[in-house]
């Protein structure tokens, strides 16, 4: 990378996102839902627990008005009626979240202050990979110049920083990075048609699935 977009956007967004995040709550509405995967898989081993555990946690935290991510079965136990793909993406910093929290004396139930910040980190990781892919995708077409000034527009022209840092839960932000993965590989497969090719585009077809379904339509 010798361009100057991503190196200005960066420290842009490194200002916002330290003076901005604070000491707010983020694993609020929707992203308890979603977050809700991380702790059953690693912690419960299951798809399911008691709404008893979660009325517990958002009565600590105050995550939500009413436990609506959740869907009651007849057997007394809950699903989480979102898809999987935010848990599966945040996997790697839920993991580190953990061991902070197991190591830093602070409560293990997936939404303590560890899983909160690690889960801001995890959404300034994710916008800076939007913006590297984008940029790779504009290369693929136009000059380094034209490809800053699409990004400066996106970035301070639009509401991407809001929904990226201020509603972090949202799947449409991680649709940003695998729509513009997709291309790339798209791109790749045309030129090149290799197994490899085919299967990582297959991997991001599916992924989309589980992360916000009716994207799959771009395939």
């Amino acid at each position: 990378v010798t361009s100057s977009t991503a190196g200005l956007l960066l420290i842009f967004i490194i200002e916002i996102f330290s003076s901005s995040a604070g000491n707010r709550s983020t694993m609020t509405w929707h992203l308890m839902g979603h977050h809700s995967y991380l702790h059953l898989i690693f912690t419960e081993h299951s798809f399911s627990s008691d709404l008893e555990y979660f009325r517990i946690i958002n009565e600590r935290y105050g995550y939500s008005s009413t436990l609506y991510q959740y869907v009651d079965l007849p057997n007394g136990k809950v699903y989480i009626k979102y898809t999987i793909g935010w848990a599966i993406l945040y996997t790697p910093f839920y993991l580190v979240a953990d061991l902070w929290a197991s190591m830093g004396g602070h409560l293990r139930d997936g939404f303590s202050r560890p899983y909160q910040i690690m889960a801001l980190l995890g959404a300034f990781f994710y916008f800076c990979l939007s913006v590297m892919l984008i940029r790779k995708v504009l290369l693929l077409y136009f000059s380094d110049r034209i490809a800053m000034i699409v990004l400066f527009v996106l970035c301070l022209g639009t509401n991407f920083f809001f929904v990226n840092f201020v509603q972090i839960g949202l799947t449409n932000n991680l649709m940003i990075p695998l729509v513009a993965f997709f291309i790339l590989r798209t791109h790749a497969f045309h030129n090149n048609s290799t197994i490899w090719n085919g299967v990582l585009l297959g991997l991001t077809v599916g992924l989309m699935a589980l992360t916000r379904t009716p994207s799959v339509v771009i395939a």
